[in-house]
Parts: C-alpha cells; structure tokens; sequence
C-alpha cells in the first residue's frame, strides 16, 4: 500500500514538472509493428509518409522498465512481465494515435503518450509495479 502512495506521489510530481512542460506536437496516426519491450514499441506512421516507410521505434514518455538483456535474473523476468502487459494491449496491425511527438534525448526514438480505451499505458505500467516514473533522467533499474 505504502508503495502505491510513494509512486502515485511521484508521478503526480513528474507529469506536473514545469521542466517537463512544452507545447505538444501533433498527433500522428501510426501502425503497431511490434513491441520491442515494456517501454518501446515500433510503429509505421500513416498518412504523410510513403507506405514502404520503415518502422520507428517509440518509447512511452514518463516511464522506465526493465532492460530484457539484464543479467539478474530477478529484474530480466519484471522486464518480460512488462513486456508481456504491453503485448496484451498493444497488437501487430493496430492503430494508435501517438500523442505530444517529440524525440529521446538520443535524438532517435519518438517519445510519445499512448492511450488505448482512455488509460495511459505508461500510468498503467507504473500502477502495476511494471515501471518507474522517469523524466530522461537517471535510470533506476
């Protein structure tokens, strides 16, 4: 219980940062892929881009989870769980509407907020002890 308290704390505290307020971009239509792990899917954008556009990788904004390539055993499985919950939600061929685009500090993976049937994946994951609130700073797996 008390840790449901700490991270709804904490995530209220992040998701209101002034450091983390921008104007958002655009929505983007986009085409699930894959998911890559807990925090990253690969999605084809529609619309603007030619058809045979490769996939982009995508990592869900205010979250962390597990690496799956992690030598600990204990933390590897809580990277496949959370890989597995995002599986559920997010399928091959579905259509998502990526919100508040915007690019890791990698300059590479869009970073976005992705909700399906109104719930914030990335929420979710953190409600499920599946993640960690995180802002593009220090790592805490």
């Amino acid at each position: 219980m008390r840790s449901t308290v700490v991270v709804a704390l904490c995530l209220a505290a992040l998701l209101a940062s002034p450091a983390l307020a921008r104007e958002p971009g655009p929505d983007l239509e986009a085409k699930v892929v894959r998911v890559v792990d807990g925090d990253t899917i690969k999605v084809r954008l529609l619309g603007r881009m030619p058809r045979c556009f490769r996939a982009q990788a995508v990592r869900l904004r205010h979250c962390d989870t597990p690496e799956l390539r992690d030598n600990r055993p204990e933390i590897a499985a809580k990277a496949r769980e959370a890989k597995a919950y995002v599986a559920e939600r997010i399928t091959p061929g579905m259509r998502l509407t990526l919100r508040d685009v915007g690019r890791d500090k990698y300059g590479g993976r869009m970073v976005v907020d992705v909700e399906i049937a109104g719930e914030n994946l990335c929420r979710a994951l953190i409600e499920e002890g599946l993640a960690v609130p995180y802002a593009g700073g220090k790592k805490v797996w």
